[in-house]
């Protein structure tokens, strides 16, 4: 259990990418010595909102890019690239691309200091490409193409 701002409480969000989620919720209590309610992680959803993001994962960067796409589902409305950076007694860097809930967007940074380990995460986000469908985007490429010529 460790201290976190008082903008962190209360979080559930979750990350997917091509072959698996993150997910976290934290909560917290305001007084000295008290133990927070057990926090409860978001709910899977298989329901497709109609985005689509780039997924990768690094073990060994804070960059990854792919033309690889994930399908989005429920509350992940917004395309991630979450970094994480750890320092101290031992380090590391990673980064996952894929859909997030604005709720870990919202973020933006979170640092985290016990004894001699650092942790930084940063979550850079966009509103990410919605699913077109072929004769949408034919029509459109046809009347522009009338437009100019």
């Amino acid at each position: 259990m460790t201290c976190s701002p008082q903008t962190e409480c209360g979080i559930n969000g979750s990350i997917s990418i091509n072959g698996g989620n993150i997910k976290t919720a934290t909560s917290c209590c305001m007084k000295d010595f008290c133990i927070p309610t057990l926090p409860t992680l978001p709910a899977d959803s298989s329901h497709s909102n109609g985005l689509r993001c780039r997924s990768c994962i690094s073990t060994d960067s804070t960059w990854c890019y792919t033309l690889a796409n994930v399908q989005c589902t429920g509350n992940e409305t917004m395309c991630v690239l979450q970094t994480t950076e750890q320092s101290g007694s031992t380090s590391l860097s990673m980064a996952a691309r894929g859909c997030a809930t604005k709720s870990l967007c919202d973020l933006k940074t979170q640092v985290y200091k016990t004894n001699d380990l650092t942790t930084v995460n940063q979550y850079i986000c966009t509103s990410g490409c919605h699913n077109k469908r072929p004769y949408e985007i034919t029509i459109v490429w046809i009347l522009l193409l009338r437009l100019l010529f």
